[in-house]
């Protein structure tokens, strides 16, 4: 990848996570999408970088968010992994992590989109549907054992699409993995990540809440 291109990606990236910061979902969507557009010139033009980005990275870039603003949806009442990921400037970042992180964002902003009042039930829908599809993507795309804040992210956004779309069992599979990740953090003191993840509680169903320890 050549430097004015990984430069332009980051600079687009880091726009939509301003959008999606200001709470301007249509802003942030369509940035997004130009991002991931402009993303397709790496390989049109055989620029994958041999560069490789060290394993837990993507942590590494989700720990500079601010989590002073987790939230519960009130209408759904329920908890959507809303911090984008923002790439500083200063690092030097593979092209298979970058993408990752365009991706990533592309569906937190359909997801967000999604949940604004004014969207139509067949848009909503439709957006939904995009935003799985585009977290999927990204949940294949790295290592997740490495980066665990990233994995708890995508598959949180993924079950509580699945519950909004009616797949209410695959949704509670999901929060399961999700309670027994939450542990792991708490045993490795990972208060930080933590405070990233607070608001997981709300998506929980009853019949995991009181479910027997074992």
């Amino acid at each position: 990848m050549t430097m004015a291109i990984s430069e332009m990606l980051i600079e687009q990236n880091n726009a939509t996570v301003a959008f999606l910061q200001a709470k301007d979902a249509s802003s942030a969507l369509e940035s997004s999408i130009l991002a991931l557009t402009n993303s397709s010139r790496i390989y049109d033009e055989q620029q994958i970088s041999t560069y490789q980005t060290r394993g837990g990275i993507l942590d590494e870039f989700m720990l500079f968010s601010a989590t002073d603003n987790e939230s519960v949806n009130a209408a759904s009442g329920t908890f959507i992994y809303e911090h984008a990921v923002i790439i500083p400037t200063t690092i030097e970042i593979d092209s298979t992590m970058l993408i990752t992180i365009l991706i990533f964002n592309a569906a937190l902003a359909h997801h967000e989109m999604a949940e604004r009042s004014f969207c139509h039930p067949d848009t909503r829908m439709r957006l939904l549907r995009r935003a799985k599809n585009l977290y999927e993507i990204a949940y294949e795309s790295c290592d997740l054992e490495q980066n665990l804040l990233f994995q708890f992210a995508l598959i949180n956004n993924i079950a509580v699409i699945e519950q909004d779309i009616g797949n209410v069992s695959t949704a509670n599979q999901c929060f399961e993995y999700l309670m027994s990740l939450l542990i792991v953090f708490v045993d490795q003191g990972y208060e930080i990540q933590l405070q990233h993840v607070k608001g997981f509680v709300a998506n929980v169903p009853l019949a995991i809440k009181n479910a027997p320890a074992a």
